[in-house]
């Protein structure tokens, strides 16, 4: 059954559901397995940060930019990262909460590509 609406156990689902793929994922997986070796406190973190990021709950105060520096990920990991995380939104919720949690996703993804790989104003990222 998918959620309805947006909350922080439809989130953990999400977070849960999305690092079981990307663990096993051709292109985002060797990345996860040389940056995390501890995965209960990164899933813990992520689902903060997510919880923060959807709701405003306090809780993570981490800083994402940071976290994703000098871990080897290309620019273009982020379409396959963003398109994992959209098929996940849409099988854990219903179609308007999946539509936002990808929205913020790739708001999400805009920075922090923009972050890592510096592109002039104007240019497509």
């Amino acid at each position: 059954m998918r959620h309805a609406e947006i909350t922080e156990a439809g989130l953990g689902d999400l977070v849960e559901r999305f690092y079981g793929r990307a663990r096993l994922d051709p292109v985002l997986g060797p990345v996860f397995a040389r940056a995390i070796q501890d995965w209960p406190p990164h899933i813990a973190a992520i689902k903060a940060f997510w919880a923060r990021a959807m709701l405003g709950v306090p809780g993570y105060d981490g800083n994402a930019f940071a976290r994703h520096q000098d871990k080897g990920i290309e620019a273009q990991m982020f379409d396959r990262w963003l398109d994992l995380w959209r098929v996940t939104a849409e099988e854990v919720f219903e179609p308007e909460p999946a539509r936002l949690a990808l929205g913020r996703a790739e708001l999400i993804a805009r920075g922090l590509k923009s972050g890592l790989f510096f592109a002039p104003a104007g240019t497509p990222l």
